[in-house]
Order: structure tokens, then C-alpha cells, then sequence
């Protein structure tokens, strides 16, 4: 299998599960924005889950939009809260949260007005409820914009879906 190749912007199809083939990479002077899940991989029902999405990247970042799709018959949305990535560097960054546990989408937007040099961090904290046992759901990031601190697109290395097993 070959290795996931930087882009500058993925858009996939809505559907939970669903991994998209990045777009071509931009050329960008460091390390592309790389994202990662970090939470539980099981769960059962009734139980409330925290997910982070993660970053580590070697470009400055100034803002970064993110659709996360998940299984609204299987989980329920109870907070989503901004991390720290972006605080960091700029304790006044803006954040905001779009909600829509029917069609099971979080819309979130981050910006800063002076951008962050290179570092880690979290970027948005999820947390769920468990309401259905199915064997596994998927939580994935359908979209990713993330800009620069000159507000160029930026290489990015989108996550896997995470996997979530529920067990009874």
C-alpha cells in the first residue's frame, strides 16, 4: 500500500466510512500538517467517549476548517470544544461549531489573526454518547482547508476514520 500523499484540500463523499484519495500536495516549505484521532476504540452503550483530533505540523498554521462525519443512529454529539493548537500562539483565536446530529456532521472553523508557528497540538475535542450497539462506527474528516500564516493552503496528511468498536 502506498504512503497517503500530502494535499492542500480533501473533499470526500458524506457517507461514514467513506475515505477520499487526498488531493495532489502543494508546495510548501516544511513538513505537511499531519492529523490524528486519539481516543478510546471501544465503547458500549450509554458510555461517553472523548475523541481529539490532533496536529503536528512543520508550517505555520493561520486557520484550518474541518467536516467530521459520524453515525447519528450510533452517537450523539454532547460537546465539542476547541483545543489548543491555535491558542497556543494566540489566546484570542476564534472558533466556532456547526452542529447536525440528524445528518451526523460537525462543522469547525478556527482562525487566528496572527497564525501559529510550527508546532503540536489539539484542534477540536469531541466529545460523544453511545445511544445503538452496531458492531463498529466510523468517525471521519471528510474536509479539510487549512491555511498558512499568510493564508496559502498548506500541505496536510488527512487521518484514517477512526474506528470504534462497540461491544455489548
Amino acid at each position: 500500500v502506498a504512503p497517503p500523499v500530502p494535499a492542500t484540500e480533501a473533499e470526500t463523499p458524506q457517507a461514514p466510512g467513506d475515505v477520499a484519495a487526498p488531493a495532489p500536495a502543494a508546495a510548501s516549505g516544511g513538513a505537511p500538517l499531519v492529523l490524528a484521532w486519539q481516543g478510546p476504540n471501544q465503547a458500549k452503550v450509554g458510555d461517553q467517549i472523548s475523541l481529539s483530533i490532533n496536529s503536528n505540523s512543520g508550517l505555520g498554521v493561520k486557520s484550518l476548517g474541518l467536516l467530521v462525519n459520524f453515525d447519528a443512529s450510533v452517537l450523539k454529539v454532547v460537546d465539542v470544544a476547541e483545543g489548543d493548537l491555535l491558542k497556543q500562539g494566540d489566546p484570542s483565536s476564534n472558533f466556532s461549531k456547526t452542529l447536525d446530529q440528524d445528518n451526523g456532521q460537525i462543522v469547525v472553523d478556527l482562525a487566528s489573526r496572527s497564525g501559529v508557528a510550527a508546532r503540536s497540538g489539539t484542534v477540536v475535542a469531541i466529545t460523544f454518547e453511545v445511544i445503538s450497539a452496531v458492531p463498529e462506527s466510523l468517525i471521519n474528516i471528510s474536509r479539510i482547508v487549512p491555511a498558512g500564516v499568510d493564508g496559502e493552503a498548506i500541505a496536510f496528511m488527512p487521518p484514517a476514520a477512526h474506528k470504534l468498536a462497540l461491544v455489548q
